[in-house]
C-alpha cells in the first residue's frame, strides 16, 4: 500500500495517469484535450503544465503554460471542495461565435459536463468554493461574427484583451452575479487602450457592473470613487454614449478624453483632460452632477450643479447649469475644443474680451451654447456686472435681450472708447455686438 501510495505522489506516474485521461476526454468530446505536465501533492496542490484545449472546429479554446491550483479542504465523505487560489500563467482564452450559428465554440465542452437528465435530483453534488485567482500574463480574445467589427474602439463583440494579471479574492457567485475584490489588475486592449492598475470591489451581472473603492489609473487618467454601470444587455456597449446608465461618486480625479474616446468615435480628437469631484448620475448624452468640482485649463474651475443633454455634440446640448463659484479667464475659455475633435477647432474669442482678466461668475445659465439665458453676478477685472440676458449667437454675430447693471466697469476700455471711462448703470438693453 505504501508502494502505491508513493508511486501515486511521483510526478511521472501523474503525468501518464492524466495523459491517459485527456486522452479518453479527446475521444468523448470529438475535441484535442491535452496536459504535458503533471504534479499534485496530496491533498493541498495540484500544478498542470501546458494544458491545451482546442473547439471541434481544432481550433484553440483555451492554453495555459502552468495552472496551479491549492487546495484548502478536501472531503470525500462531505463531498466538499474548498480551493483556496488558482493560479494561471501564460494563458489563452479564445472564445468565439460563428456567423449563424447557434452556439459558441465553448458550448461544447459545458454542455458535456452539464447534467442531462432534469427529473433526476442530483445527490452526488460537490459543494465548490474557489477563493482567489492570480493572473499572470493572460490573454482572452472574443469575436461574436453576428456583429459587425469596429476599428480603434473597444468593441464588446470583437474583444483582445492581452498582458492581463492581477488578482480576484474573495469569489462568490450568486445565481448570475460574480463578486469578487480586484487587486491591480492590468491589461491592454488591441484598440490600445491600456489600464495599468484596476482596483475595486465589484460586482458584475449580464445587466449591472457594480464597483466600490474604484481605483483605475492609465498613463494620465486616475479615477478614485464608487461607480455603477446599469444595461439591458452586453450589447448595450456598442452604443455606450446613448444606453449605458451610470451613477457615480468620485473623490478628486483626473480624467483624459482619449480614454474615453476608446468606446466611441465622437470623442476622437478630444486630447484634453478634465478634474472631476461630485456626483453624477445619467447616460454620457443626458446627465446631472450634483455637488461638482471641475478643473481645467491653466486656473478655471467650477463648483455647483450640471443638468446635460445632448452630448457629445455641443451645439445640440441643452443645459441647465447652477455655478456656486466659477472662475475662468480667456485663455481657458478658448482651451475649449469644438466638434468635431478632429478638426482641432476651439473656441475663439473677440480679442478685447481679454481685459475682462479672471472672471468670477455666480449664477444660472440655461439653454444651449448659441441661444441661452443667463442669470447672475460677474466679477471682472474692470468692475461688477449683474446680468438677465438672453443671448444668441449665428456664428458671427451676438445679440441679446434682457437686463444689465453695472458697478464702476470700465466699458470704455472693452469698447476700446478711453473716453467713456468706468459706468455704473441699471437698464434693460436690446442689441447686438456693442450696438444697443
Amino acid at each position: 500500500m505504501g508502494l502505491l501510495f508513493g508511486l501515486l505522489q511521483t510526478d511521472e506516474f501523474q503525468t501518464w495517469l492524466a495523459r491517459r485521461v485527456t486522452a479518453y476526454l479527446s475521444s468523448e468530446l470529438n475535441a484535442k484535450v491535452q496536459v504535458e505536465r503533471v504534479s499534485i501533492r496530496f491533498f493541498n496542490k495540484v500544478v498542470l503544465g501546458d494544458v491545451f484545449v482546442a473547439d471541434t472546429k481544432g481550433d484553440s479554446l483555451f492554453y495555459f503554460n502552468e495552472l496551479s491550483v491549492d487546495i484548502k479542504d478536501l472531503s470525500f465523505e462531505k463531498k466538499n471542495l474548498d480551493i483556496s487560489k488558482i493560479t494561471l500563467h501564460d494563458g489563452y482564452f479564445n472564445l468565439i461565435h460563428s456567423k449563424g450559428e447557434l452556439h459558441d465554440n465553448l458550448f461544447f465542452l459545458t454542455d458535456y459536463f452539464s447534467s442531462k437528465d432534469t427529473t433526476v435530483k442530483d445527490t452526488s453534488k460537490w459543494n465548490l468554493k474557489l477563493r482567489n485567482i492570480e493572473l499572470k500574463n493572460f490573454r482572452f480574445h472574443y469575436d461574436d461574427w453576428n456583429d459587425p467589427e469596429e476599428k480603434g474602439l473597444v468593441d464588446f463583440s470583437h474583444l483582445d484583451v492581452s498582458q492581463v494579471s492581477g488578482f480576484f479574492h474573495d469569489l462568490r457567485f450568486v445565481n448570475d452575479s460574480i463578486f469578487a475584490k480586484i487587486d491591480k489588475l492590468s491589461f491592454k486592449e488591441k484598440s490600445g487602450f491600456i489600464v495599468n492598475e484596476f482596483t475595486a470591489d465589484a460586482k458584475v451581472s449580464d445587466h449591472e457592473i457594480t464597483t466600490k473603492g474604484l481605483l483605475i489609473k492609465s498613463t494620465t487618467t486616475d479615477l478614485d470613487g464608487d461607480l455603477n454601470l446599469n444595461y439591458a444587455s452586453w450589447d448595450d456597449f456598442s452604443d455606450f454614449i446613448h444606453k449605458v446608465k451610470w451613477t457615480g461618486d468620485f473623490n478628486r480625479s483626473i480624467v483624459d478624453f482619449r480614454d474615453i474616446a476608446y468606446f466611441t468615435d465622437e470623442l476622437k480628437g478630444l486630447n484634453k483632460t478634465l478634474s472631476i469631484q461630485g456626483k453624477v448620475k445619467g447616460t454620457v448624452d443626458r446627465f446631472k452632477g450634483k455637488d461638482m468640482v471641475l478643473q481645467w485649463g491653466n486656473k478655471s474651475m467650477f463648483k455647483g450643479n450640471v443638468f446635460m443633454e445632448g452630448l457629445p455634440n455641443i451645439d445640440e446640448t441643452y443645459m441647465d447649469i447652477l455655478a456656486n463659484d466659477l472662475q475662468i479667464n480667456t485663455t481657458d475659455i478658448e482651451w475649449i475644443p469644438l466638434p468635431p475633435f478632429v478638426s482641432g477647432d476651439h473656441i475663439v474669442l473677440p480679442a478685447n474680451i481679454d481685459y475682462l482678466g479672471d472672471v468670477g461668475f455666480k449664477g444660472k445659465f440655461t439653454g444651449f451654447a448659441s441661444d441661452f439665458v443667463t442669470y447672475g453676478s460677474i466679477k471682472t477685472d474692470i468692475g461688477l456686472i449683474n446680468s438677465d440676458l438672453n443671448m444668441k449667437s449665428d456664428g458671427k454675430t451676438v445679440s441679446y435681450k434682457g437686463h444689465l447693471s453695472t458697478y464702476n466697469f470700465n466699458i470704455g476700455k472693452i469698447a476700446k472708447v478711453p473716453h467713456l471711462g468706468n459706468v455704473t448703470f441699471s437698464a434693460d438693453v436690446k442689441g447686438s455686438g456693442l450696438q444697443l
